[in-house]
Order: structure tokens, then C-alpha cells, then sequence
């Protein structure tokens, strides 16, 4: 069986979590079956602590480094740099109701490498003209969150052992242990947790890092230039997302992992294509995304609809929502969540269309139009500059 699926990596917040998370698994001390639940929570709070501390150090390192980019990259007039800026294309659209009012979306990628530092100029137009950035959640404030990770446990004092075969355990943690990401503390963790750690894994092998993930570029940008940043989701939604989802869908998913043929070079390939498909501005993802290629059991299918729900169906509605809300209030706004929400015929972009709003995606062409506007009113202010202070110029009576 094979599970074609986004799933932390459609949540901004949480994979920022799982990331922190598995940075202190060298760190920590053997737990043992025997502790108890009290015990077990105070060594995951206390490890969460120690990782909240190291990414605060990390988010800020990254963060100057970042920033020192940007700059490098709007300074430079080389046409190195020029033809750099022109190697991604992501999708960015103009959505605009029947009274000329305007907001943008961009779908992102929350694993990214250095290539998101040399964005397209259709974007570089757009994202200057905005008054503000609403993204999922603002990753940058995520270490006072990271404690909700705790809801992600058992909360009866038993382990995974207890909730999956003996034969997709042991699997389990092979695959963790083959990139160095297993820890005995996630025996307490539920199946969600280990997934996200085996696609976060993935991802770091093709060279996708947290670090360059386009939410966290585009949050540091809009900081630095003087945008609001706001929330679509939050954080502590999205962990309920997560807690939400029923455990017999958890542990289905978790089979299919344990039992995928070279599950680890099988996510290498997929984090690969879903980053290449981001960069051309290819469709990603839509509410069709988590599908079986063998056979399900009714009940079972009922279990993948009801995973698409969660993920996908209804937190694109939500979006839609707050788009709708941006779109009505006086500043510009850029939204940039997920991916994997703007396709498909429960996609944002469906959704806009379907409550009457106007949707079109930007081109190079539409920042030759803004530089030429822009152009066209500096040459407007110089020539009544020059007609006041010329006196050859006659002065109006």
C-alpha cells in the first residue's frame, strides 16, 4: 500500500515544532516503560525548554543570515545576480472584487534551500507594494508555542508499542534510525510525530531545510520592511488540527510507512518533485492528495476522506474566509500559507472564483507595467519640480 500525502508539511507551525523537537534527541536521557506520565511530560518539557533556547540562538543566527542575503541580493547590480532572480517562478495571483479592491496569494513551500532568496520580479513588485503578510502562523514566535507539542503524546502513560503491531514498530524506528532521528522519547509520541520526523528527515537528505523555508524568508521580509504580520491559522490551531485527527487514521498512516518498499528514498524522490513543482509554478496539491493505490476497505476510505477534510477541505474555507476579510480592509495584503490549498475544486483559488472574485496569476509582465507606473510618476514629480523652480518656465497667474 501507498499513501501519496502533505502532511506536516502543510503545517507551517507544528513542522517548526517537530524540527525543534528532534534537535535535543542527543541530548536527552533514556526513558524508560516504567516512568510515569507526570515524568515522562516533565523530560519532554524540560527537553522542549533546552530545544526552545537553541532555536531562539538558531532563529536569529538564520535570521541575520537571511536578512545579510536580501540585502546582497537587492544591492547587487551584477548580472549575475539578474540572472539568478530569474531561476524560480512560483505562482503569485491577484484576486480583486467587483469594486477594484485588491489582495495577493502565493502558495509556499515550509522546507526550502538558498534558491528562495532569488525570487521573480512579478513577486518582488507585488510583496513591495503590500501594506501587510498574512501567513499560516508567524514561525519566527514559535518558541513560546512549542510546549502545546505535548498534546501530541499519550496521555494514558502507554507507549506506540501499544497502539501498533509489534512488525510496523520495529520498522518504524528503523527507518528514524537510518537518518539518525530516532530517540527512545518518542515512544510516547503518537503516530502523527513520527511521520512528520521520517518527512522531516526526507527532506533534510535532498537538502530542504526549515531554515529556507519560504514562510520564514517571507516573515523576516516583511519585519524588516516595516509590514504587519498576520496570522491566518496560528499555532495553536494547527496543533489542535493535528490532535484532531482520529487515531485509527494515524495508525493507518503510520502502517503505510512502515510497510512502503525504500520508504526513505521514496520521500526523497517526493520532497524532490513537490520543491521542483513549487519552483516552476506548477499545480502541487489539491484535496485529492491522500489516495491509496491498492484497495481500501469502506471503512478505511472513510478514514482518508475524513484526513483530506481536516488537512485540506476545511482549512481552505477558513482561508478563504480571512482572504475575504483582507480584501475588504484598507491595507494591501500578501497571503502566502500552503501550497497544497490553492488547487483542486475545493482549492482557495476555486473558492474565490466561486463567491464572485476575480483571480489571475502574475507574470513578468505585470512588473514591467508596475516599473513603468512607477517610472511614469517620478518623471511626473520632477517636471512640476523643474516648471516651479525653472524661470524660464512662466509661473501661472
Amino acid at each position: 500500500m501507498k499513501c501519496k500525502r502533505i502532511l506536516s508539511l502543510a503545517l507551517a507551525a507544528f513542522l517548526t515544532a517537530a524540527i525543534c523537537f528532534s534537535g535535543c534527541q542527543n541530548n536527552s536521557a533514556d526513558i524508560n516503560a516504567e516512568q510515569s506520565e507526570s515524568s515522562v511530560e516533565a523530560e519532554v518539557s524540560e527537553k522542549v525548554s533546552a530545544s526552545e533556547s537553541k532555536a531562539a540562538e538558531e532563529s536569529s543566527g538564520k535570521a541575520a543570515e537571511s536578512k545579510t542575503e536580501t540585502s546582497l541580493k537587492e544591492n547587487s547590480d551584477s548580472s549575475e545576480a539578474s540572472v539568478s532572480q530569474n531561476t524560480i517562478t512560483p505562482k503569485v495571483w491577484e484576486i480583486k472584487d467587483e469594486d477594484g479592491n485588491v489582495m495577493y496569494m502565493m502558495g509556499t513551500i515550509h522546507l526550502g534551500n538558498e534558491e528562495i532568496m532569488h525570487m521573480p520580479d512579478y513577486f518582488e513588485s507585488t510583496f513591495a507594494g503590500c501594506d501587510a503578510l498574512a501567513v499560516e502562523c508567524d514561525t519566527t514566535k514559535m518558541a513560546m508555542d512549542l510546549t502545546q507539542i505535548t498534546k501530541l503524546m499519550y496521555t494514558d502513560k502507554s507507549t506506540i508499542k501499544e497502539h501498533v503491531s509489534e512488525e510496523d514498530y520495529q520498522k518504524a524506528v528503523e527507518i528514524l534510525s537510518g537518518s539518525s532521528m530516532y530517540n527512545q522519547m518518542y515512544e510516547y509520541m503518537k503516530p502523527i510525530m513520527w511521520i512528520s520526523l521520517g518527512e522531516v528527515a526526507a527532506a533534510s537528505n535532498v537538502g530542504l531545510t526549515e531554515n529556507y523555508g519560504v514562510d520564514k524568508m517571507l516573515i523576516n521580509r516583511a519585519y524588516k520592511e516595516g509590514k504587519s504580520v498576520l496570522e491566518v491559522e496560528g499555532a495553536e490551531f494547527q496543533t489542535e488540527i493535528l490532535t484532531s485527527i482520529p487515531d485509527e487514521i494515524q495508525e493507518l498512516l503510520f502502517h503505510e510507512m512502515a510497510n512502503t518498499e525504500n520508504y526513505m528514498e521514496e520521500m526523497e524522490k517526493s520532497m524532490t518533485e513537490l520543491y521542483a513543482n513549487w519552483e516552476k509554478g506548477e499545480e502541487i496539491a489539491s484535496d485529492e492528495e491522500v489516495s491509496m493505490e491498492e484497495s481500501l476497505t469502506e471503512e478505511q476510505q472513510e478514514f482518508v476522506d475524513e484526513y483530506n477534510r481536516i488537512m485540506l477541505v476545511d482549512r481552505n474555507k477558513g482561508m478563504a474566509d480571512k482572504a475575504e476579510e483582507y480584501i475588504k480592509s484598507e491595507k494591501t495584503t500578501f497571503m502566502a500559507v500552503g501550497s497544497a490549498h490553492f488547487y483542486g475544486e475545493n482549492g482557495i483559488l476555486q473558492l474565490m472564483e466561486d463567491r464572485g472574485y476575480s483571480v489571475r496569476a502574475l507574470s513578468s509582465e505585470d512588473a514591467s507595467m508596475q516599473k513603468a507606473s512607477e517610472q511614469s510618476k517620478v518623471t511626473e514629480v520632477t517636471d512640476v519640480s523643474t516648471a516651479e523652480t525653472d524661470p524660464a518656465v512662466p509661473k501661472a497667474a
